[in-house]
C-alpha cells in the first residue's frame, strides 16, 4: 500500500504498520521524494487537511552523493526533525513488513525555481516550471544521485521511480491550471517533449534532428488552435485518441520523436539500474506509469520491462474489466521476468462499495497480475481498509 510520510508520523507508526499487518499487506511504497499537495485524511488524528511542501524529501540526503551535481534534494521542513524513511525501515520489521522507496525523480517546481535552466523547454521555447529535463547532465546526475543515496543509505526492497523521464502530458492540475481549449491527446504528447540544447544534442546522436521536428510540430500546434471549438467535444474520446496514433505511425518526424523520447527514457534508467546494482545489487527497481502516461514520458515498455524488477501500473478505474484488459495486456507485451503490479485507487471517486472493490483486485488477480498496489493508506477511510481485509483474506483462502 502507498503510503505518506504525513500519515506515518502523525499517526505513528505502530498504529499504521499494525494495521497495515492486520489487514493483510506485505509492502509498503514509502513516499521519499515527493511533490506538493492538498489532501483530506479522514483517519490522521492531527489534521483533516493537508498541505504538502513541494519537491521535497522525508529522509536524511547524505551530502557525499551529490558532489557532481549543483542540484541538492530539499528536506522537508515541516518533519525536519524526522529521518521518516529510518523510522519506516526500523519499525516495518516489526510487522514483517517491507519499505519501497516511492520516488518522485523530475517533477519539481522548487528545483527548477532555483535552478531554471534545468527545466524541460517545450515546442514554444517556454520552461515547464515543474518538470526538469532528463537529458541535463546536472539533472541526470541528480537523479542518479539521489537513488544512490537511497540504495546505499537505506534497507529497502525496491526503489519505484515516478517521473523519471519526460512529463506526463501538457495537463498536470497544476495549482489554478485552466484551460479554455480542449487538450486532445496528440497536443498533450507534443507539448510533453523537451526541445532545449541538451535535448537537440541528444537526438543528434542517434541521427535524429530536433529542432526540424520542432518546427513541425508547431505547425501542428497552430492547426490544431485554429479547429473548430466543438470539434473534440462532439467526438467519442477514442476518436481523438486515434489522430495521435495516426500521426505517430504515418508521420515520420513524429516516429522519430517517439524514437528520440524512448532512448532517452531507456537511457536513464539503465544507468539507474547499473548504479544500484554497484551499491546494493539487492534492492530491486521499478517504474512507475500508466495507460495514460506512458507514451508522453516516452517509454518503450518492451525494452523497459527487460531494465527493471517491475512495472508499476496505474489503473484507477472504477470498471474492474479496464483493470483486466491493460494488465493482460501488459503481461503479454513485457518481459516475463518483470513483475506487473497494477495500482488501484481504494477511495472516492473509484471505489465506494465493498463489491466493485473485489471486482477490481480480482479483474487483477485473473489477468495475471504479478502483485497489487493499493492508492493509498492516508485517504483511504477505515470502513475501506476493512474491505481491503476482506479481499486480501479471500485470496488468501482460493489460493490455499
Amino acid at each position: 500500500m502507498y503510503l505518506h510520510p504525513w500519515d506515518l508520523i502523525d499517526e505513528g507508526p505502530d498504529m499504521v504498520f499494525s494495521t497495515m499487518h492486520k489487514i493483510g499487506l506485505t509492502h509498503v511504497n514509502l513516499a521519499t521524494s515527493y511533490h506538493c499537495g492538498r489532501y483530506i485524511l479522514p483517519h490522521n488524528p492531527k489534521r483533516l487537511i493537508y498541505f504538502a511542501e513541494e519537491g521535497v524529501v522525508y529522509f536524511n540526503p547524505s551530502p557525499e552523493y551529490y558532489k557532481k551535481t549543483m542540484i541538492r534534494p530539499r528536506k522537508s521542513q515541516k518533519y525536519k526533525e524526522y529521518d521518516v524513511l529510518k523510522i519506516a525501515v526500523e519499525y516495518s520489521k516489526n510487522y514483517g513488513l517491507s519499505i519501497n522507496s516511492w520516488t518522485v525523480c523530475l517533477h519539481n517546481y522548487e528545483l527548477i525555481r532555483a535552478h531554471p535552466e534545468v527545466a524541460v523547454r517545450d515546442p514554444l521555447d517556454n520552461i515547464d516550471e515543474n518538470f526538469m529535463c532528463p537529458n541535463n547532465p546536472d539533472v541526470r546526475e541528480y537523479v542518479i544521485s539521489l537513488v544512490s543515496n537511497l540504495a546505499g543509505n537505506y534497507d529497502l526492497n525496491m526503489i519505484q521511480l515516478e517521473s523519471v523521464a519526460f512529463p506526463w502530458g501538457l495537463i498536470h492540475f497544476d495549482h489554478h491550471e485552466t484551460f479554455g481549449t480542449c487538450v486532445d491527446p496528440l497536443l498533450s504528447y507534443l507539448f510533453s517533449t523537451c526541445y532545449c540544447h541538451y535535448c537537440e544534442k541528444k537526438a543528434k546522436e542517434i541521427g535524429i534532428n530536433l529542432s526540424e521536428i520542432r518546427r513541425k510540430v508547431r505547425e501542428i500546434i497552430s492547426r490544431t488552435m485554429n479547429y473548430p471549438p466543438e470539434l473534440f467535444s462532439s467526438i467519442p474520446e477514442s476518436d481523438a485518441v486515434s489522430r495521435l496514433y495516426h500521426y505517430l505511425m504515418y508521420d515520420d518526424m513524429l516516429k522519430q520523436l517517439f524514437e528520440f523520447k524512448s532512448a532517452t527514457s531507456s537511457e536513464i534508467v539503465q544507468e539507474i539500474r547499473e548504479n544500484i546494482k554497484s551499491i546494493n545489487p539487492k534492492v530491486k527497481l521499478s517504474i512507475i506509469t500508466g495507460a495514460a502516461m506512458w507514451l508522453n514520458e516516452g517509454f518503450d515498455l518492451g525494452k523497459i520491462s527487460k531494465m527493471v524488477d517491475a512495472i508499476d501500473y496505474i489503473c484507477y478505474f472504477e470498471n474492474p474489466n479496464r483493470i483486466e484488459n491493460y494488465v493482460r495486456t501488459l503481461r503479454e507485451l513485457t518481459d516475463e521476468k518483470c513483475w506487473i503490479i497494477p495500482s488501484l485507487r481504494t477511495n472516492y471517486p473509484i471505489i465506494y462499495t465493498k463489491e466493485n472493490l473485489f471486482a477490481n483486485v480480482e479483474a487483477a488477480i485473473n489477468a495475471g497480475a504479478d502483485g497489487i498496489s493499493l492508492y493509498n493508506y492516508g485517504w483511504t477511510p477505515k470502513t475501506i481498509l476493512s474491505w481491503i481485509k476482506t479481499a486480501i483474506d479471500k485470496i488468501r483462502q482460493s489460493s490455499s
